[in-house]
C-alpha cells in the first residue's frame, strides 16, 4: 500500500480517472470556497473535525434513508432475542454453525492465501479481550443503569448550584468529556413524538419503558418511568482497535470488537456519573438498552445507514465503530443534524462487505422498504418504516468480516488518495464501482492475522490517524 501511495501523483490519479479538471471542478461547485484540492483536502470541516465532502441536513431528515414514520412501531425487546444466530435451528444457522470454521478460513484466506488456524497466541489474545467482554459494572454494586451508579456527588452533596448552560455549551462540555471517557464523537437527538417511536415497548426483563409528567426518574418492579423533560438522546460513537478490525474475521482479529465491549461499559459509567455530577440524569443504554442505536446514529448524524443495517458506517471512522451507545437525559443540548457523506450512495454499488459475508447474512440487494419475513429468519422481528438494508440475524455469526472489507475504513485517514475517492464519492457516484474493485484489489480491507504480531503496537491498538 505504501508503494502505491508513494508512486501515483495526485495529478496523474485525476487524470487517470478523467478528473483533472472536472473532479476539482465538482469539489468547486459543491465547496466555492477552494481554490485547488490542496485546500479541499486541508479544510477542517467545522467543530467535528469533519471533512468537506460531509454535508449536514435538515433536523430529523436524513436525507441519505427514507423513513416513514407512520410505520414506525414501538418493539417490544422482551420478545427479541438479542443473538438469535446462538440458539436458532432455522436451517441456514444450523449450516452456517457447524461449518463456521471453514467458511471463517475461506475469508481469511483473501489477504493470507496460505493461512490454516489461528495460532496458540492468536486464541490466547481472544481468551485475554473476552475476560470482559460486556462486563457489567452496574450489577456486582447492586445498582442499574436506568438508575445509574449513583456515586457521584451532585451539586446538592456539594452545597453549590447545579450547572446551567447553553445548550451549545453543554454539547462542548459533553463533547469533551466523553473524548477524555475514551469515545470518538458525540451526538445529540432531540426526542420528539416521531423518535419517541424508536424507544423500546418494554426492555428484555419485561419491564415498560413510560413517558410520564413526573418529577423525578423511577424504577420499579414492572416500568421504567421516564420524566417528560428527558428529550434529549446522546449518541457517542467508540473506535475499536484499527489494526485488529483490519484482521477479521480471524479469532484474532475478534479481539478488537471484544476489547471495545469490555471498554463501553466503562465508559458509560462515567459518562453517567458525570451528567450526575452537573446536576441532570442520564438513562443508559450502552448494549442495547432501550433503543437501537442505528436510528439515533443516523438521525444525530454521527453517520449513515450502510448495507451492514444495523451498523452505521460514519465519515471518520468508516465501519471501525463498537457499540454505538446511547443515553437519554434532560441535560439541555443543542441537536446535530443528520448528514450526507455520500456513504449510503456508495454502498449501492460497493456491496463488497456482502461479497464477503459467508454466512449469508447481508443483501446484496438494493434497499427496500420491506422487513425481513419470519419465516426466513426464524424470527419474529425486523424493523419497519424504513427503506434501508436489513441484516439477517438468525445468519450472521459475529464474524465481523464486514467491518474489515469496508472501504471507508480507510478513506480520510490513511492518504491523499482516500481522502480525494470518499469526496469524489460523496459528489458523484459514478466511480464508486470502480473505487469499491480497487479497494478489494489493492487489500485496503482485510489483512493476514500473522502480521499483526510482526508490527509494533499501536496503544489501545488504534492508529493515531483515527484519533
Amino acid at each position: 500500500m505504501g508503494k502505491f501511495h508513494h508512486t501515483v501523483s495526485r495529478r496523474d490519479f485525476m487524470k487517470g480517472l478523467g478528473l483533472s479538471a472536472a473532479g476539482l471542478g465538482a469539489a468547486t461547485v459543491a465547496n466555492p470556497g477552494f481554490h485547488d484540492l490542496d485546500e479541499v483536502t486541508a479544510s477542517a470541516g467545522g467543530e467535528l473535525k469533519r471533512a468537506w465532502w460531509v454535508k449536514e441536513n435538515d433536523f430529523g431528515n436524513p436525507a441519505t434513508l427514507e423513513i416513514d414514520w407512520s410505520l414506525v412501531k414501538r418493539p417490544d425487546r422482551s420478545k427479541i432475542s438479542t443473538f438469535p444466530y446462538r440458539n436458532s435451528t432455522h436451517p441456514t444457522a444450523v449450516y452456517n454453525k457447524e461449518h463456521f470454521a471453514e467458511l471463517q478460513k475461506s475469508v481469511i484466506q483473501h489477504a493470507a492465501p496460505d493461512w490454516e488456524a489461528d495460532s496458540i497466541q492468536d486464541l490466547a489474545m481472544s481468551g485475554a479481550t473476552l475476560a470482559l467482554r460486556f462486563y457489567n459494572y452496574y450489577t456486582p454494586a447492586g445498582k442499574t443503569m436506568f438508575m445509574g451508579y449513583q456515586n457521584s456527588p451532585t451539586p446538592a452533596d456539594r452545597n453549590m448550584a447545579r450547572w446551567e448552560g447553553s445548550p451549545e455549551e453543554n454539547i462542548r462540555l459533553l463533547r469533551h468529556a466523553s473524548r477524555f471517557f475514551g469515545a470518538s464523537s458525540l451526538s445529540v437527538t432531540l426526542l420528539d413524538e416521531d423518535t419517541k417511536k424508536l424507544i423500546f415497548e418494554k426492555e428484555s426483563n419485561g419491564k415498560a419503558y413510560v413517558f410520564r409528567d413526573v418529577a423525578d426518574v423511577e424504577e420499579t418492579a414492572t416500568e421504567y418511568i421516564i420524566p417528560n423533560r428527558f428529550k434529549y438522546m446522546i449518541t457517542w460513537t467508540h473506535l475499536q482497535a484499527t489494526e485488529l478490525t483490519l484482521r477479521e474475521p480471524s479469532t484474532l482479529g475478534q479481539s478488537a470488537s471484544n476489547m471495545a465491549y469490555s471498554r463501553l461499559p466503562f465508559i458509560s459509567v462515567q459518562m453517567q456519573e458525570f451528567i450526575r455530577g452537573l446536576g441532570y440524569h442520564g438513562i443508559n443504554a450502552w448494549s442495547g438498552e432501550m433503543a437501537s442505536s442505528n436510528p439515533f446514529g443516523v438521525l444525530s448524524g454521527a453517520g449513515e445507514h450502510g448495507r451492514f443495517g444495523f451498523a452505521v458506517i460514519t465519515p471518520e471512522l468508516g465501519s471501525m465503530v463498537r457499540g454505538m451507545c446511547r443515553m437519554l437525559t434532560d441535560l439541555p443540548l443543542e441537536p446535530t443534524k443528520p448528514i450526507d457523506a455520500g456513504i449510503s450512495r456508495f454502498c449501492l454499488t460497493c456491496a463488497t462487505c456482502a461479497k464477503f459475508c459467508a454466512f449469508g447474512a447481508l443483501s446484496l440487494e438494493d434497499p427496500s422498504w420491506e422487513s425481513l419475513k419470519e419465516a426466513d429468519t426464524g424470527v419474529p422481528y425486523s424493523p419497519d418504516g424504513f427503506k434501508g438494508w436489513r441484516l439477517n440475524t438468525v445468519k450472521c455469526a459475529n464474524c465481523t468480516a464486514c467491518q474489515a472489507f469496508c472501504p471507508f475504513n480507510s478513506s480520510g485517514r490513511s492518504s491523499f488518495i482516500h481522502e480525494f475517492v470518499a469526496g469524489t464519492s460523496s459528489i458523484t457516484p459514478i466511480f464508486n464501482g470502480f473505487f469499491a474493485n480497487m479497494e478489494e484489489a489493492m487489500h485496503y480491507g482485510n489483512k493476514d492475522p500473522r502480521t499483526w504480531w510482526e508490527n509494533e503496537e499501536y496503544l489501545y491498538g488504534i492508529n493515531p490517524k483515527f484519533i
